[in-house]
């Protein structure tokens, strides 16, 4: 069974602009990859969980955070950082999007993203959080990973 970090994207391992969905406008936070790689380095598989509203709300195509999500993976890997998977929710219900604008259960606080990655890799599961206290999830995942430790 693999043991997995879950870092959010935005607030954890780049500062937080508001819709970040280009390169050149993406800031590590300081020490956030040096973290990553003693994270690594302990053993822990890395997955991104992000949610991502500017689709949904028409600021930026889901291409255009693929290509800034490649970017990322390729200068971490260049790093010695290797990122397992990353997953995202491009959906909001108040979205302008047709197709993204919608309730769903991959939305953080709800676990989606969390049960996709558990279906995906037979995982032990841990949680990193940004400034916000994201309790549900939070509690989600614990009773996940108690689960997983049986």
């Amino acid at each position: 069974m693999e043991k997995v970090v879950f870092l959010d994207r935005d607030g954890v391992i780049n500062r937080d602009k508001g819709y970040v969905h280009r390169w050149a406008d993406f800031e590590f936070i300081p020490g956030a990859i040096e973290a990553m790689h003693q994270l690594s380095s302990r053993g822990f598989k890395l997955v991104v969980v992000t949610n991502q509203s500017g689709i949904a709300r028409g600021y930026f195509t889901e291409n255009d955070y693929f290509s800034l999500r490649n970017n990322i993976n390729k200068f971490l890997m260049e790093n010695d950082v290797n990122v397992l998977a990353t997953y995202h929710c491009p959906h909001h219900p108040n979205g302008t999007v047709p197709k993204y604008a919608l309730s769903c259960n991959c939305r953080k606080p709800l676990p989606g993203m969390l049960l996709a990655a558990a279906r995906d890799y037979s995982i032990n599961l841990a949680l990193l959080k940004d400034r916000h206290l994201n309790l549900p999830f939070f509690l989600q995942t614990a009773i996940l990973s108690l689960h997983n430790l049986k």
